[in-house]
């Protein structure tokens, strides 16, 4: 999608915050909801800022998202907050395991994640808020 103030990034990433970079999510571990070992990390964000993520069954516009604040929205319906994380210091978050069991997700589903941060500084748009490149997940048995 078009970045809201031309804050437009590399690909694979949100779009460009107060870092200079865009926000990048990426999974490790497996999908499998009787293991649930699926775990997110974030990257790029800003330093010490809280970040959430969150899902949804749909990806808005085919997955290239909406304005929303200085980044797009590209994820929603049904959607679930699945905890807040403070960046560290090197602009990293993590969530899981444990994510399948705790969004009651069920195999053979597709859900939609995106990290949603705080960029209260000098954030690019002046929203003090942007959003990380978003992914979709299928979950198996």
């Amino acid at each position: 999608g078009q970045c809201p103030c031309a804050n437009q990034s590399a690909a694979g990433e949100g779009c460009t915050n107060s870092t200079g970079q865009g926000a990048t999510l990426v999974t490790t571990g497996t999908a499998s909801v009787a293991l649930d070992g699926l775990q997110f990390l974030a990257a790029g964000l800003p330093p010490s800022k809280p970040a959430v993520l969150f899902s949804g069954v749909n990806a808005v516009d085919g997955g290239v998202g909406q304005p929303f604040k200085d980044g797009l929205l590209c994820t929603t319906g049904q959607s679930l907050r699945l905890g807040v994380r403070f960046a560290s210091t090197a602009g990293t978050a993590s969530w899981g395991p444990g994510i399948a069991a705790e969004g009651d997700f069920a195999a053979g589903t597709a859900r939609f994640f995106q990290v949603w941060y705080r960029d209260p500084g000098l954030s690019v748009c002046g929203f003090g808020s942007n959003t990380s490149a978003a992914l979709r997940v299928d979950f198996s048995e």
